[in-house]
């Protein structure tokens, strides 16, 4: 919705014979972040972390006495993310 809005600057009559000078602007609704359209893609989720695709080995290597770090070597993996599969 459009309006024009009209303000004279100075009060300046047409009788005196100069012309009346107008300020105008036309103004817009302003739009929120609740009128604009977003699309967006859902990304497909269902593959798990990675530390819980490890967790079940890190497990049993961890029982068995081995470090973090030669588990995290031999899972390809860091050791923190090691330790946060066998909590």
């Amino acid at each position: 919705m459009n309006t024009l809005l009209e303000n004279p600057p100075s009060k300046m009559c047409a009788e005196d014979g100069l012309i009346t000078l107008r300020w105008w602007m036309w103004s817009q609704c302003i739009r929120t972040m609740s009128v604009l359209n977003f699309e967006f893609v859902i990304l497909d989720t269902s593959s798990q972390p990675l530390y819980q695709e490890v967790a079940a080995k890190s497990l049993q290597l961890h029982q068995l006495g081995i470090s973090l770090r030669r588990i995290a070597t031999k899972l390809n993996v860091d050791e923190k993310t090691v330790s946060k599969a066998i909590r």
